[in-house]
Order: structure tokens, then sequence, then C-alpha cells
């Protein structure tokens, strides 16, 4: 007998990310796990149970083409079991990197009585077991704003700079950066290797530039979306405080 394990969902993610919308929000999508088992021996098999030691009991699928509850020669039946418990990233190896990902790998195991004749014999019990493995991701955005003066006079220019990282286990893809106070805030540099991803040793960098009138100080706020590679979104935000100050005269007259 045969088994073959294929996780139908290779790359998870962990339900302790900071996701804010997206396909695992407000549920997280569960691993799931198919397996397939192979009469390829010379007698049928009956008492075929699959178990696994990570994802609990799984369930049969198809494959008793003639309902005799016998795995006969040459038969192929399928199984399928889905995480109830999420996997996390202290379930995998390394556990609770937060600059690396998970890997889970679990062992589906398979047993079976063959029958000869009409008799069944337990004492050659047939086992058969292999393994799958599943990432689990924990992607996670960073945005730090900086502006090129904090103390200036009123009407001055002030350049504001935004950098972006993937402060998680993987890849990022920002949408864009927001300012409530200054526009547009426009891409400068960081994408290395131009695939659109803020990888994970790269630092996006964005400016804007804006004429300071008070009320002081002005104080800014700044948002940033990203995309991680689970389709789910994320999001950090930054904050720069400028002190403005105006110039004023003040005349004396003389006696």
């Amino acid at each position: 007998m045969t088994i073959i394990k294929d996780s139908l969902r290779p790359v998870v993610l962990d339900p302790n990310s900071a996701a804010i919308a997206g396909p695992d929000v407000p549920l997280v999508a569960p691993a799931v796990y198919l397996y397939q088992v192979v009469n390829d021996g010379t007698l049928p098999l009956e008492d075929v149970v699959v178990t696994d030691d990570v994802c609990g009991a799984p369930t049969y699928l198809s494959g008793n083409s003639n309902n005799d509850n016998r795995l006969d020669v040459d038969e192929v039946w399928e199984f399928r079991c889905v995480q109830t418990t999420l996997l996390t990233k202290a379930d995998g190896v390394p556990a609770n990197d937060p600059r690396q990902p998970s890997v889970v790998t679990n062992t589906g195991k398979v047993t079976g009585t063959p029958v000869l004749g009409v008799t069944l014999r337990p004492d050659r019990k047939v086992i058969a077991e292999a393994t799958a493995q599943t990432t689990v991701i924990a992607p996670r955005v960073s945005l730090a704003k900086t502006a090129d003066s904090t103390l200036v006079r009123r009407g001055d220019v002030v350049t504001y700079t935004y950098e972006v990282t993937a402060s998680g286990d993987s890849p990022v893809q920002p949408t864009g950066v927001a300012d409530d106070l200054c526009s547009p805030v426009r891409y400068v540099d960081g994408d290395v290797d131009g695939n659109r991803f803020v990888d994970l040793d790269e630092t996006w960098t964005y400016t804007c530039s804006a004429t300071l009138y008070g009320p002081s100080p002005v104080v800014n706020n700044a948002v940033v979306l990203a995309t991680g590679g689970l389709g789910n979104l994320y999001s950090a935000a930054a904050v720069a405080t400028v002190t403005v100050f105006g110039l004023s005269l003040i005349h004396i007259s003389e006696p």
C-alpha cells in the first residue's frame, strides 16, 4: 500500500498576523491536505484508516468504486483533512522567527488489513506513511517618516521622507503612501530587483514637499497600505511634527 499526501494550501497565514482585510479576514483559511491511498499489492485490504499527526482525522472522499468497503488491488481511495486548529509559526521550523516563515511538516499514515480469500489477516497489517509541508507566514509593513527640518519659518517649504519596509517574514507590495497634509507623495527608489515587492532586504523611499504656514506645531499623519503574498492587506502609520514660527516687528517711538 502506498499513500501520497499533498498540501492543498502550501502557504497559510499565521492567525496572529496583522492583516486588516483580504481573504483571511476575518477568518484565516486553514491548511487542507489531500491523501491518495493506492493498493499496489496483490490482496484487497479492509479496515483502511488514515491518520495525521497534525491534522486530526482525515475523512474519506471517494475511490471505493464497487462499494465493498475494501481497498481492492489497483484502487485509489482519496481522503481529505481540514486543519481544525489553525497552524501558527510556533508549530513550524524555525518557530516564531519574525523574519523567517515557518515550515510545518506533518505525516499522514494509513493502515489496512489484508484479506486472503475470506480471511482477515490482522497479523499481516499493512502500513504506509507520507509527509507534506505547509509554510506559515506573517507579513507586516512598517513606515518611518521624517522632515528635513523640524523648525521652520512661516512659509518655508518642508520636505518629508517616508521609508517603507517589510517588517514581517515575507515581501509585501505597497499600494502607495498617503499623507493627510502633503500631496502627492512620490516614490523615489528602493525596488532593487524591480519585482514591485518590498523584499526583506529593501527599503522603499517616498518624498513629499509642502509649504507650512501653521498653526504651530504642524502635525501630519502618513499611512501606507501593502498587500502580502496571500492577497491580504496590511497598514502602518507614521507621524511627523514641525514647529513653525513667524517674525514680528516691534516699533519703538522716541519720546
